[in-house]
């Protein structure tokens, strides 16, 4: 065991084949009883604290939230989007379908780069600390504090300060939110300071050409057999909140992490015909009234 001691609510257990397993147990904020079995003490002493830390933080999600796909995550967006007309659903679920459903998954760094539009080194330098999870009560949050970047010359991974140079917050959905709980119950180290993505090989940060080669690029093949490029992730999320009706792009700026509107606009906002029409239509409206009441 190391010395480690078994936390409250956790218990040792013999299988029948002889193997040691460990099962935490407690109960959830509605008084429901909840447990998990690991094969480690380490792993189930991890999950008995965060659902206690969880619990008094009212950050509480059923694990059995975070099981559902993507595609559930996707679908129930678009429900919950009144304001979307039928052509920008057609066309959001169009290209999830083609590029997002079929590559992404379950592959929550994935999920991060393409639904928060982090730039990949802000998504590799997450901690534990950068994430508030959403509650009943309120949205949740990820605070880009820094960055991550191989460096050449031997310098190795080097972090500094967000590509802006300031800290910026996204919010988070509840349904991307409890996937994120179950990552972080899964793989994660309870140091507030842990890394929220890490080396499968150790606890170091992800790196981008091993992560591109090995994940993304085969995933992209074996999905759509076209070109994909990890940035497209980030500037699908940009585009896809330029959409949202209500959503200002100085607010998308803000998310984003740019240093002006002008960079939003002139990279990722290319109006369609409809939104146009749309412009043109509200001007002639604010128009009319002006010369209205101008008589």
């Amino acid at each position: 065991m190391g010395g480690q001691k078994r936390l409250p609510g956790v218990s040792r257990v013999v299988n029948k084949n002889g193997t040691i397993s460990f099962r935490a147990s407690g109960y959830d904020p509605s008084g429901r009883k909840v447990a998990k079995t690991f094969r480690s003490l380490s792993e189930a002493n991890r999950w008995k604290l965060d659902l206690e830390h969880a619990k008094h933080h009212e950050t509480y999600v059923d694990p059995s939230a975070g099981r559902g796909t993507l595609a559930d995550y996707f679908a129930e967006c678009m429900t919950r989007s009144p304001k979307l007309t039928p052509k920008t659903v057609y066309g959001y679920w169009s290209t999830a379908n083609r590029w997002v459903l079929p590559l992404l998954g379950h592959l929550h760094l994935s999920l991060v780069l393409g639904l928060l539009a982090l730039r990949f080194g802000e998504a590799i330098s997450l901690q534990r600390r950068d994430v508030e999870f959403a509650s009943t009560v309120r949205p949740g949050l990820v605070a880009v504090r820094r960055s991550t970047t191989e460096v050449s010359g031997g310098l190795g991974m080097v972090t500094g300060p967000p590509k802006s140079g300031r800290i910026r917050t996204v919010p988070i959905d509840p349904a991307l939110s409890a996937e994120l709980v179950e990552h972080a119950q899964r793989y994660m180290g309870i140091a507030e300071e842990a890394l929220f993505f890490k080396s499968a090989r150790s606890n170091a940060h992800v790196r981008l050409n091993n992560w591109r080669s090995r994940v993304f690029l085969p995933a992209v093949e074996r999905s759509i057999g076209g070109k994909l490029t990890v940035h497209d992730l980030r500037a699908t999320a940009i585009t896809n909140w330029l959409e949202i009706d209500g959503v200002s792009p100085l607010m998308v700026a803000a998310w984003a992490g740019h240093r002006s509107l002008a960079v939003t606009s002139e990279h990722y906002f290319d109006p369609t015909d409809e939104q146009v029409k749309v412009a043109v239509d509200r001007v002639g409206r604010s128009t009319a009234i002006v010369l209205g009441g101008s008589g």
